[in-house]
This record gives structure tokens, C-alpha cells and sequence, in this order.
């Protein structure tokens, strides 16, 4: 028994027993933390997926860091591309453009941009004959949006087959209908506002308002009226007395002569008409037109009366003039009557008729008309551009006398028919144009003597159905050459050092590439023609050629 109680109270056979029972415990607890250390490590990743997450959903995407200039710059390149930042047709169904208010919509930073681009809302057009819808909040934004920036308003009537009410007894407001009655009211409130004001296949009881507001246009510049406006009534009275007193209006554009008090003739500068074919209207027009410098004619169809000679008009600050008709004599009237010392550019296009009868055929144009109007004005003529149908000629003997009025010419463009005979060619022209140079190169050139229009550095020849030949060629280098020469012996800048293009069917093409596309395929060119387009290239004047 002693020695059982010895052997009970050892302290190796304690230590043993302990130690055994320590070792499990030790490794539960080992495993225990290792399994909530594996859940920390699973519970941080979850975590850092989740800030990593929740930092890309947060973080502003890459075009939220493009600065609003840039996006200034792309909104307005955008909307530009339309002629109105707002459309609104009514035709056989609803169709609405507004591109400023599209970009406004898409994000927070894109409409802050947008509203605070004033030019981005500031040109509307609106048909609102017989609309079925109400747009006067889509006008409020762009009023709104437009801040005080002037307006480019058009108002048009783009199917008007499908809303003819301007019978006498239909009302405004029953020609607009409702919703575009009230429109055109909102439309009126900002007159002040108009700067350009389009009035497009309208009836002239659009502005038939018994009870017409009042309104000023003291921003607008530019009218449009290409609109049966000819019954100036009583009830439109009011709209006319207002543009008659638009103290800015500078530009008119008509579909025809209006009366005298209706448009401020005497402050215009530029005046379109659409056809005129009373040449007493048009004398009495172009006298109240004391400061025009820029007239169009679309369709001239004028007469002279048999003994009577339409009295004289003197444009003093006429400086454009481009007038086209159905037939060459309808604008000799505007030759005989007309004085422009200013005129710097003078456009004439008969390609729209044809004099040809079946007696005459293809006749000759007289340029004399012409150049007693060049004679008679003493103008520095800059620019002179000819067109004709196939059924006019015109012969060298006559461009010339018309060509020696125009010692300061330097652009000229014409288009014509090749003819047999005494006609007109490209071949003549070129050889027209060559200059002669002094005999020795001290002597200072004297620009009646070099030849006709020395100062020309542009040439635009479109001769129908012609093609580029060997021919043709050569005497075109001649000529660019002769002026070549005459650049070098100037030394005052007189003579210009340029003839730019040559055009042939309407194909123009560099001379780099001309001499590339030769090298390729040197016929009917020849080696000799291409050194002389390298000669003029390195030492010629800048010059042009094409082929057809």
C-alpha cells in the first residue's frame, strides 16, 4: 500500500497524464484558430471584392473627365450639322429634330454643358398648320435655353395641299388650327428677338391677325419670304408696317418685288428675288436701293418696251451681281439700265432656257450690252463668271472686246458647248491668254501691252464633252508659261503669279497628281510634257491641270 501511494503521488506518472490531455486540447484549439483565421482571411477578401467593387461603381467613368470645352466644341459641330437645332414637321405624320434637347437628356454634366450653350437652342423651324399636338413647351425650353441670344426662326407649310384653308372666310386661327394658333402667338412674343426670319410656302393669311399684337423687329437682319405674300391686306398690315421699320434689316430675300413700304429697300445691302418680269417694278426697286452691294436675280424675265428705254440706275456700292434667265435677251434690259462702279463680280447663267428656235438653231451671244455696262461703269471688275446653254456661242472676237473692259480680272469661270466654226473653244481661250513679254527683261512691263488680263491667277474652263488632247495641252502650257515668264521680269506685282485651274468636265485634279497619273500612263502625253510640268512646277506659276 505504501508503495502504491508512492507510486500515485509521482510527479512523472502526473506529468505524463497531464501532458497527454494538454496535447489534444492544444491541437483542438490549433485547428479552432485556424478555421477562424481562414474565415477572417475569406471574410478580408470578400471585403476587398466588395471596396473594390463598390470603388469601379463609384469611380467617374473616362469620358466623365473630358473637359467641357471639348464637349462645348462636339455639341456645337453636332448641331451644326442641322440648318435648325429644332424642327418640327407636321406633314402626313409628327416628325421632331431637336438635337440640343437629345444631348441634354443623356447625363447630369452633358445637360449642365448643353443649357449653358445659348447658340446650341437659338435656331428653330416649326410647320404648325393643322398640328395635332400642343409644342408650346418644347419652345419655352428653347427659349429658356436660348437665354437673350437672337433667334433663326423659319416658319413653313411643307405639305400645304393638305391644310389649304385660306379661302375668305376661313379665320387664322381656323387655318392654323388651335394648337398652331397658339404657337404662332408664343412664336410672336419673341419678335425682339428674330434676328433671321424665314417665311417658307406660307399664305398671306398667316398674318392675318384682327387682333395683331405689337411687335418690334429690332434684331432682325436677314428676311426670307418665299411665300404667296402678294395680297398685302389690311389685316397683315400690321406685320409689314413692322418690317418696314426693322431698323437692321440688311438682307432680303424675296420670292418677288414687294411694294415700296413694305421692305426697307433704302437700307439694304443684299436683295434676292426669285423672278422678276416687270422691268418698271425693278427700275423703281433698284432706285430706292441706294446701298445695295449684292444682287440676285433667279429668274429674269424681262422686255424692253418698243420705244422706250428704261431710265438709268446707278448702284454706287453694287459690288455682286449674278443674274440668270431662261434666255440671254431677257437680261439685256438690266445692261442697258444698270450703272455699278463698284462692281468687283459679275455672274451671268442662261443655262436654265434655250434660245433655240426652230429657224435660228444655235445663235450667237453679243457680249456688247455687257460690255458697254463694264464700259459705261468704269468698275474694277474681279471675278467674272459666264455660263451658257448649248444653244449660245460666243465667238473670240467677242470675249475679247468684253475681256479688254476687265484689265483687273482676276478669276474667271466659264462654261459652254464645243462648236464648230467660229465658236468659242478651250484650245482659243488658251491661246487668248497668253501674254507676251517685253522684248528685253530691264524693261518695266506695261500692263495694255502684256495682253488681256494679266492679273488672272484663276481659270476654270468646263467645256461639255471636251477631252484633254495633246493639242490642248500644249497650248495650255504655252500660256502658263508666257505668264511664268512675265512674273519674273515683274518686279512691281502687277502681274500675278498664279493661273489656277484648268477644268475640263468637271474633273480638276492637282498637278502633283496629273504628273503621277502621267508617269502611269504616259498617253497621249508625252516625255516632253511632263518636263514641262516639272519646269512649271519648280519655276512657273502655281497652276492647274485636269483631264477628262
Amino acid at each position: 500500500m505504501h508503495r502504491s501511494a508512492i507510486r500515485s503521488a509521482s510527479p512523472v506518472g502526473t506529468h505524463a497524464t497531464s501532458h497527454y490531455g494538454y496535447s489534444t486540447e492544444a491541437e483542438a484549439g490549433v485547428e479552432g484558430e485556424k478555421r477562424e483565421l481562414k474565415d477572417y482571411d475569406e471574410g478580408i477578401a470578400r471585403l476587398r471584392v466588395r471596396v473594390m467593387t463598390e470603388s469601379t461603381e463609384n469611380r467617374p467613368s473616362p469620358i466623365s473627365e473630358v473637359p467641357d470645352e471639348i464637349w462645348d466644341h462636339i455639341f456645337t459641330e453636332l448641331c451644326s450639322s442641322h440648318d435648325y437645332t429644332l424642327s418640327y414637321t407636321v406633314g402626313r405624320e409628327k416628325h421632331v429634330e431637336s438635337p440640343a434637347l437629345v444631348l441634354s437628356q443623356v447625363c447630369s454634366q452633358w445637360r449642365n454643358v448643353a443649357r449653358s450653350r445659348p447658340q446650341l437652342w437659338s435656331s428653330i423651324s416649326v410647320d404648325i398648320f393643322q398640328s395635332s399636338h400642343d409644342i408650346r413647351f418644347l419652345l419655352e425650353v428653347y427659349f429658356t435655353n436660348s437665354k437673350d441670344r437672337p433667334l433663326k426662326l423659319r416658319i413653313a407649310d411643307f405639305l400645304p395641299g393638305l391644310d389649304d384653308l385660306s379661302g375668305p372666310a376661313v379665320s387664322c386661327e381656323e387655318y392654323f388650327g388651335r394648337n398652331g394658333f397658339m404657337a404662332f402667338q408664343l412664336l410672336l412674343q419673341q419678335a425682339s428677338r428674330w434676328q433671321e426670319l424665314f417665311l417658307n410656302d406660307v399664305h398671306w393669311r398667316l398674318l392675318a391677325l384682327p387682333d395683331h399684337p405689337e411687335v418690334s423687329f429690332s434684331t432682325l437682319q436677314h428676311f426670307t419670304c418665299l411665300a404667296d405674300m402678294d395680297a398685302v391686306v389690311d389685316d397683315t398690315r400690321w406685320f409689314w408696317n413692322s418690317i418696314a421699320k426693322a431698323p437692321n434689316l440688311v438682307d432680303a430675300d424675296l420670292n418677288s418685288l414687294m411694294d415700296l413700304d413694305v421692305i426697307p429697300y433704302s437700307q439694304v445691302t443684299s436683295l434676292s428675288i426669285d423672278a422678276v418680269d416687270d422691268l418698271g417694278d425693278l427700275c423703281q426697286t433698284l432706285q430706292m436701293c441706294t446701298m445695295l452691294e449684292q444682287l440676285l436675280i433667279d429668274d429674269c424675265d424681262l422686255a424692253v418696251i418698243e420705244n422706250e428705254l428704261p431710265p438709268e440706275v446707278v448702284l454706287p456700292n453694287l459690288q455682286r451681281l449674278c443674274l440668270n434667265a431662261a434666255s440671254v435677251s431677257k437680261l439685256e434690259p438690266i445692261f442697258t439700265l444698270l450703272t455699278t462702279p463698284s462692281l468687283n463680280d459679275l455672274e451671268v447663267d442662261c443655262r436654265s432656257g434655250s434660245d433655240r428656235t426652230p429657224d435660228v438653231g444655235v445663235m450667237e451671244w453679243s457680249l456688247s450690252p455687257l460690255e458697254r455696262l463694264l464700259k459705261r461703269s468704269e468698275c474694277s471688275l474681279e471675278t467674272l463668271t459666264i455660263m451658257l446653254p448649248a444653244s449660245l456661242y460666243l465667238t473670240r472676237e467677242s470675249l475679247e472686246g468684253l475681256l479688254k473692259e476687265t484689265p483687273n480680272l482676276q478669276s474667271m469661270f466659264i462654261s459652254f458647248h464645243p462648236l464648230q466654226g467660229s465658236a468659242l473653244n478651250t484650245s482659243t481661250l488658251f491661246s487668248m491668254l497668253e501674254l507676251s513679254p517685253p522684248e528685253h527683261s530691264w524693261d518695266p512691263p506695261q500692263l495694255e501691252s502684256l495682253g488681256l488680263v494679266p492679273r488672272l491667277d484663276a481659270l476654270f474652263i468646263h467645256e461639255q464633252g471636251a477631252v484633254i488632247d495633246s493639242k490642248i495641252t500644249d497650248i495650255a502650257l504655252d500660256m502658263l508659261e508666257s505668264r511664268s515668264k512675265i512674273r519674273f521680269i515683274d518686279k512691281s506685282g502687277l502681274v500675278s503669279s498664279k493661273v489656277a485651274i484648268v477644268d475640263f468636265r468637271d474633273k480638276v485634279i492637282d498637278r502633283r497628281n496629273v504628273c503621277e497619273y502621267l508617269e502611269l500612263k504616259p498617253v497621249p502625253f508625252g516625255k516632253a510634257v511632263l518636263n514641262r510640268l516639272y519646269a512649271l512646277q519648280r519655276y512657273g506659276p502655281t497652276a492647274f491641270a485636269a483631264y477628262s
